[in-house]
């Protein structure tokens, strides 16, 4: 997908979430968006590449296959039954019963294809009658008196080069359903008797028996039959250029000769389409006896023998599958053309099961590209699906939909995720949520942000918060020591990394909820163990500033003392723990900078006496809050913890444990900075045992 036209993902996204419940008016959006992108394509074609062609190809298929939607989508609303007794009344015009006969489900599907076909063809531009273009009439036909001309049902003979060219512009009108224009454009070429032939086609109507009251003149050729006939033994004629006979094919309801001037695929299946609505209308009035022929040599006037036409519409897309154009056998295979033959076919469940298989495929073979227009395109079709209530296989639409979700995460069309992981089941909607949350690294404001467009659609944010932070913090698990080593101790003096700040700020996701208090709590304790147990004991002062710091989970627990005290417990400890080792730090700091020996007596001995009264400050200070340390640490497990644990029962008061992996790292804990805070004490007396004579009582 080309740079410029990313931002079309928005647009099909907005325009699904705000028109979903009505197909008509979200596939006319679509549509636009189409058309808006190959504008924007058609205006940089001077400098277009190869991979941009392709994508304009691609854009087009699109287009034409939102444009099929539409109009299959409408012909659904106006489909009724046959009705069967007014068919049945002997005395109905052909268009009448034709009218009715048409009404049959399949018959009214391709009756809609091939108005879609002369829809989505391109533009004809229409050549000009002046005198100077490139059809010169003959010298005969120049002397010939218009009304003559207009009058005259035989046509004279004419330059070879101009009828071949005036059967181009017919054909290709009438392949754009123009057949008016076809008839008007015969007339003003001065051969009114072509434009006469063509209105054999026209049904035979009767407003005067249709409808009541009404006093007007019937139109149409009573004797259609016979006259296809007719064109089909024109079209077998030789000596007609190519598109002449063509036309001949079309009007008779037959194949073989029209394919000759086919170019695209879109030709082939219009000819086939029409080839088989001429046909089964021709069996439905043979079989309401409305054409009997008792005579055989008179029956040998309606034959019509070409076996290439189609008994279904299924053979219909065999035969473009088979077809001796390799040019069209292959454009039978591009996406968007089977996309469109499995609509038609009433067969999307195969279709998305198909792509859903594709999708893997394309996964498990390295370097495969995924066509993310034809991922979106599927997307999208799934869930006009859905939202129309018709069946659809729901395990793999599940599974292309997740793919989308993937590929707009890679994109960082983050505000698109909600909306499409809305259609998933609740499972689904949390593992592609916490995909996208856990590609956020930005201001807690902007976090919160994605929680409200998850709400806004119906999400379950609270299981998302709460499985996107055990997500993030699972590695944590496997960092954890399983015994004590040198490398703990040298990790207490080392700062704080970003990796650390990451993990900590991911605890973010679990303050924008009431319901999230409790697991905050719980995951913060987590991540305190996860930090002290390998020793960083600067990023747990960290996630200690960081706690204080989240005003709105404050406040909440004030609200509720007694949850303060189930939280809080085992956090205490960790709190308690990080103020007794900034004291000893602060103690140290102190110790490291006595006095110079260099200084003048007098401010020698006012400088040391500073010293001293600080040394002896932290040194009350530390030690208070070193033996304080202790306690808490003691407490962290009870006497009865394990026996408790082993029966089922809660734990460390308020705290709910039920993990033997936690009881293991809280034990790690203690057996890390019990034995390490009585050996900062025992240098905190011996070093100040000379300015704290009582500190050599303690020692001893």
């Amino acid at each position: 997908m080309s740079k410029e036209l990313k931002g079309t993902l928005e647009e099909f996204h907005d325009a699904f979430v705000s028109y979903k419940n009505n197909v008509d008016i979200i596939t006319e959006k679509y549509i636009n968006i189409c058309q808006k992108r190959i504008k924007y394509l058609n205006k940089n074609s001077n400098s277009i590449q190869l991979y941009d062609s392709i994508e304009l190809l691609y854009e087009k298929l699109e287009l034409n296959t939102w444009k099929l939607i539409q109009m299959l989508n409408r012909h659904c609303k106006s489909v009724s039954e046959p009705d069967i007794c007014y068919m049945e009344d002997p005395y109905i015009s052909d268009a009448s019963f034709a009218s009715q006969f048409l009404q049959n489900e399949d018959l009214k599907k391709v009756y809609t294809v091939r108005e879609w076909l002369q829809d989505i063809c391109s533009p004809y531009s229409i050549p000009s009658l002046k005198k100077d273009s490139s059809f010169i009439l003959s010298t005969t036909n120049q002397k010939l008196n218009k009304e003559q001309s207009k009058l005259s049902l035989e046509p004279d003979k004419k330059d070879k080069e101009f009828d071949e060219k005036l059967s181009k512009v017919i054909y290709e009108l009438i392949r754009r359903g123009k057949l008016e224009e076809a008839i008007e454009y015969c007339e003003q070429c001065g051969q009114p008797w072509k434009g006469a032939s063509l209105r054999g086609t026209l049904l035979w109507a009767d407003p005067n028996y249709d409808k009541e009251e009404i006093n007007d003149v019937a139109s149409g050729n009573r004797n259609r039959d016979l006259w296809k006939s007719l064109c089909f033994k024109l079209a077998n004629e030789e000596k007609y250029c190519s598109h002449e006979r063509a036309i001949y094919s079309v009007m008779s309801g037959t194949v073989k000769n029209a394919l000759a001037v086919c170019k695209t695929w879109e030709d082939y299946l219009w000819v086939y389409c029409n080839s088989y609505l001429e046909n089964e209308l021709s069996k439905g009035f043979k079989a309401s006896a409305r054409y009997v022929v008792d005579d055989n040599d008179e029956a040998d006037l309606y034959l019509i023998n070409d076996n290439l036409i189609p008994e279904s519409t299924e053979s219909i897309f065999d035969s473009l599958l088979k077809n001796e154009n390799e040019k069209i056998r292959k454009s039978a295979s591009e996406p968007f053309h089977y996309i469109q033959k499995m609509i038609i076919l009433n067969k999307y469940k195969e279709m998305i099961i198909h792509f859903k298989n594709q999708l893997e495929e394309s996964k498990t073979i390295i370097g495969t590209p995924v066509n993310t227009d034809l991922l979106r395109f599927f997307v999208h079709f799934i869930l006009l699906l859905k939202n129309s209530g018709m069946s659809y296989p729901e395990k793999e639409s599940e599974y292309i939909i997740t793919t989308y979700i993937n590929y707009l995460i890679k994109y960082k069309k983050r505000t698109l995720i909600a909306g499409y992981a809305s259609h998933l089941t609740n499972e689904n909607q949390i593992k592609s949520y916490v995909s996208l949350l856990k590609t956020i690294d930005e201001p807690s404001h902007i976090k919160k942000e994605y929680i409200k467009l998850a709400q806004l659609h119906g999400l379950d944010t609270s299981s998302i918060c709460t499985v996107t932070v055990n997500s993030a913090l699972s590695d944590i698990e496997d960092s954890f020591p399983t015994e004590i080593d040198s490398t703990i101790y040298k990790n207490m003096s080392n700062p704080v990394t970003n990796s650390d700040i990451a993990k900590i700020h991911t605890l973010e996701w679990l303050t924008f909820e009431v319901s999230l208090v409790k697991e905050f709590f719980l995951q913060s304790n987590r991540l305190y163990r996860y930090f002290l147990g390998i020793g960083k004991i600067a990023a747990a002062q960290e996630l200690f500033n960081f706690i204080l710091n989240i005003n709105t989970v404050q406040c909440k627990l004030d609200d509720n003392k007694e949850d303060q005290d189930i939280f809080m417990s085992e956090s205490i400890v960790y709190c308690g723990l990080i103020d007794a080792y900034n004291s000893y730090k602060t103690w140290k700091n102190i110790m490291d900078h006595k006095p110079n020996d260099n200084l003048i007596n007098s401010l020698k001995t006012l400088k040391e006496n500073e010293w001293k009264s600080q040394v002896i400050e932290k040194t009350k200070e530390a030690d208070q809050l070193l033996n304080t340390a202790i306690l808490l640490l003691v407490n962290l497990i009870k006497p009865n913890e394990i026996e408790n644990q082993e029966e089922g029962s809660d734990v460390m008061e308020g705290v709910e444990y039920t993990d033997q992996s936690d009881l293991f790292k809280r034990q790690m804990i203690q057996n890390i900075y019990i034995p390490q805070i009585f050996l900062w004490l025992h240098t905190i007396y011996f070093e100040t045992k000379d300015i704290i004579p009582e500190m050599i009582t303690i020692l001893i």
